[in-house]
């Protein structure tokens, strides 16, 4: 799976698949199409997507979910990296499986 191509530094999304990373089920992405996505409490060892809060330098993974996830507020079950450097491939990492970081105040 790849998520569009790059465009002046950012990516282009057309019309993709990609999966909820809390129920699994995948989710048909278009052009106006919006993308739900979560900030969690794990520490990234990937580029992208990912963010940190303004008191450190910790990059922090983010989840993709599906309108009916967010709508009922499932938790994600994974994270998602995509590799921006290699045609934006996408692998998804087990929760279980990253660090936990700080609790957001």
């Amino acid at each position: 799976m790849r998520i569009g191509q790059k465009r002046g530094g950012s990516c282009a999304i057309n019309k993709i698949q990609i999966k909820c990373c809390a129920c699994g089920s995948t989710v048909l992405l278009r052009k106006t199409d919006t993308i739900q996505l979560v900030a969690l409490i794990y520490k990234a060892e990937w580029n992208a997507p990912t963010w940190k809060m303004p008191q450190d330098n910790t990059k922090r993974a983010v989840a993709i979910v599906c309108d009916k996830c967010h709508r009922e507020g499932r938790t994600p079950k994974e994270a998602i990296e995509i590799d921006v450097n290699h045609g934006g491939k996408v692998s998804f990492h087990a929760l279980e499986e990253l660090k936990r970081t700080e609790t957001i105040a």
